[in-house]
């Protein structure tokens, strides 16, 4: 088989994989009680929770038949492997003891040190108006644990509604695996258009009205896997503007922490729908609360702008390849 059948065999497999594996999950997570509320529908319906594991076990078998197929990537592919291992661990370690934001915005950290060992000696990266610029020790130690972590918890702070994370996870992977495909770049396309499968899989649950939540596990997993694959390609200005508004998110929140103090915060952390199931957002430091703050809206409207939002930079992205 040649590149193109192969590569869509193996995100085939994973894709079906996951379709069958996520409504064992479901029977059982609410069996044993895993499960989170629906916040925002007027019946507050339990869903099960933690439904990143689903995303981790059609993604292994992705790797498993990667592995199989192209064993010239077998370092790398290992290196994915643990990191995802660790990533899903950690955001399962939250999901089921709900630790404090402090540690789990360093808990990530962990999942860096396979990365930073097959990313030895290279210390260059490109940068805007710069060029190429070599920042030695420091692009190893430093900037590849930011990245994992950075990522992680970027794509975990806007969760919130159905289908969000994993459908602007569709997105942004969709996006890097059209730009690997027109740069040749082999290692983007391998590790980015299986994860796209992937979530495309999960997101046929849980999207509006969802069935499953992701959890810390699989919001973690979707952020270590964009900065995993443009570290790995060598495409840190793509993943940047793929998780533009993810970053925004992070600056609105803070700058509503900081303003409001930590306890209006918390008191603040939900917002609520009205006897019609149109959002009640507490404030507009949050990206999902922006977006639904300018006229009366559903938790499904405001979905599908923070879509389109998502879309517009994955565009950009794809645009800078193309023109």
């Amino acid at each position: 088989m040649d590149f193109m059948t192969t590569i869509l065999l193996i995100s085939f497999v994973s894709f079906i994989l996951t379709y069958l594996f996520i409504p064992k999950y479901i029977k059982k997570a609410k069996e044993t009680g895993i499960v989170g509320v629906d916040k925002y529908k007027i019946e507050k319906k339990e869903v099960a929770e933690s439904g990143g594991i689903t995303i981790l076990f059609g993604y292994l078998s992705a790797l498993f038949l990667i592995l199989h197929f192209f064993p010239e990537y077998t370092v790398q592919i290992f290196a994915v492997a643990t990191t995802v291992l660790l990533v899903a661990f950690i955001g399962m370690i939250d999901d089921f003891y709900n630790i404090s934001w402090r540690t789990k915005t360093l808990l990530p950290l962990l999942a860096a040190p396979p990365l930073m060992a097959i990313k030895a000696g290279v210390t260059e990266m490109y940068l805007p108006f710069l060029g190429i610029v070599d920042f030695g020790i420091i692009y190893t130690l430093l900037l590849i644990p930011l990245a994992i972590t950075g990522a992680a918890n970027a794509v975990n702070m806007v969760a919130g509604y159905n289908g969000l994370e994993a459908g602007m996870g569709v997105i942004m992977f969709s996006a890097l695996s059209i730009i690997g495909f027109i740069t040749n770049n082999t290692i983007v396309v391998l590790l980015s258009l299986p994860f796209t499968f992937t979530l495309l899989s999960f997101l046929s649950y849980n999207k509006y009205p969802a069935r499953i939540f992701p959890g810390d596990s699989g919001t973690f997993l979707i952020g270590v896997m964009l900065a995993v694959i443009v570290i790995l390609g060598n495409m840190e200005l793509v993943g940047v503007i793929l998780i533009i508004p993810h970053i925004f998110n992070l600056f609105l929140y803070y700058y509503g922490y900081f303003k409001r103090g930590a306890e209006k915060t918390r008191s603040e952390r939900f917002g609520s729908v009205d006897k019609e199931g149109y959002l009640v957002v507490p404030n507009r430091f949050f990206l999902p609360w922006l977006v639904a703050s300018f006229q009366k809206t559903t938790e499904k409207r405001a979905i599908y702008s923070l879509y389109l939002i998502e879309l517009v930079f994955a565009l950009i992205a794809v645009l800078l390849f193309v023109l």
